[in-house]
């Protein structure tokens, strides 16, 4: 059995206090193998707080819950993965939160990102190395003044989304490479808007910005393949799209309605159809 004394119990003491005012609410998880579930939750802390998981295998789950917590920051990495899932929340007046989930060497996965109400944060999420069939969504309504960056390498049959509110200046992108049956698609409802889409050596792909309002811009590029459609709709103030497509039998549609208006389009190959409509 161990035994403490009392001097012991006052060290210990002493360096957890210590500890605690050098970094406030840190939690760490690392799991290798496969099958593994991993959760942390952090809320209402007047304090910042920072939350990491890692895991190294297959089927595995991480899921981060930041709530009423400013300035937090969150980390998921998932590495040799497929099959695996990887949430953060950061939610309820979680003003300037960063979130990053990273999957590499990893196929069929699912990476999210939660910030509604956490105005002023930023989110980011890679899926690299391979991420055949993967998903990754990004929401962030009721949250001005945000970031939204999604990019996948290698990304047949992949999926990237990105939803943002109003109120404020947000951004928004999505990079596919090598995105084959690949969709990316934004939505931004209000205010100062941004958004860009690319998808490079891509065939069969699609790609959809969606603006309500204010002084938005949109951008798609969509280069090296062909069957491809890109889609952008804009309603209300500024506008601003450009389109641009390099291959074959690629579709491009632009809808623009009220205000500034200015569309462009070009295409570069065999087949290829374009429709600018502004009222």
């Amino acid at each position: 059995m161990r035994k403490y004394t009392t001097l012991t119990a006052a060290i210990a003491l002493a360096l957890g206090a210590s500890g605690a005012a050098l970094a406030a609410n840190v939690a760490t998880v690392d799991q290798y193998g496969e099958g593994n579930t991993a959760t942390v939750s952090q809320t209402n802390s007047a304090e910042p707080m920072y939350a990491t998981i890692y895991t190294d295998g297959a089927y595995n789950q991480a899921h981060i819950v930041q709530d009423d917590s400013w300035f937090a920051q969150a980390s998921i990495y998932q590495s040799n993965s497929y099959y695996n899932n990887a949430e953060i929340e950061q939610t309820d007046i979680s003003d300037y939160a960063d979130a990053t989930i990273e999957q590499v060497n990893s196929s069929s996965n699912t990476a999210r990102i939660d910030q509604a109400g956490a105005n002023g944060s930023s989110a980011r999420i890679h899926q690299g190395d391979g991420s055949f069939g993967s998903q990754a969504f990004i929401n962030q309504t009721y949250s001005p003044a945000n970031l939204a960056y999604i990019e996948q390498d290698y990304s047949y049959y992949a999926t990237a989304t990105i939803n943002q509110g109003g109120s404020g200046g947000n951004d928004a992108s999505i990079y596919q490479y090598d995105a084959d049956y690949s969709n990316a698609s934004i939505d931004q409802y209000g205010d100062y808007n941004l958004a860009s889409i690319s998808q490079t050596d891509a065939d069969f792909s699609g790609a959809d910005i969606d603006q309500v309002g204010d002084y938005n811009y949109a951008s798609v590029y969509q280069g090296g393949g062909e069957y491809n459609l890109a889609s952008v709709y804009q309603n209300g103030t500024a506008n601003t799209a450009y389109v641009s497509q390099y291959g074959s039998d690629n579709q491009a549609y632009v809808t623009q309605y009220n205000s500034g208006h200015s569309a462009s389009v070009s295409q570069t190959g065999v087949g290829n159809y374009a429709s600018i409509y502004q009222q």
